[in-house]
């Protein structure tokens, strides 16, 4: 379906690139920044993100998720991208939609253990 391509696309196209943790370190590493502006950079970039996320959202054809009463691709990027605003500390009162849906991913015991902290490295 065309809404889930695009939904994940803001995610996995727009938000991911610029606020991977390699690229961000290369390029603040290059202007001599610190952990300040490396965290601005990421509010900005995730809050930007979902904005337009959240946008898209607001047409109604929802469901429970991101499209339908079922998790699909676009929740799957959701959930990572959530998790890394939270680790940022980006405010996502704004991001009414997308935070529900988000929830009710956490509710799903299969997407919980894909969160971050929930992986053993060995």
């Amino acid at each position: 379906c065309q809404r889930v391509r695009a939904l994940a696309h803001v995610i996995a196209m727009d938000i991911h690139p610029v606020c991977n943790l390699n690229v961000v370190d290369y390029f603040l590493g290059e202007l001599n920044d610190g952990p300040d502006r490396k965290a601005a950079w990421m509010q900005h970039f995730i809050a930007k993100g979902l904005s337009a996320f959240e946008a898209m959202l607001q047409d109604g054809e929802s469901g429970e998720f991101c499209f339908g009463n079922l998790p699909g691709l676009a929740d799957i990027c959701l959930v990572p991208q959530l998790y890394n605003a939270e680790r940022w500390q980006v405010d996502l009162s704004p991001y009414q939609l997308t935070t529900a849906i988000g929830d009710r991913c956490a509710g799903i015991d299969t997407l919980r253990k894909a969160y971050p902290d929930a992986v053993k490295m060995p």
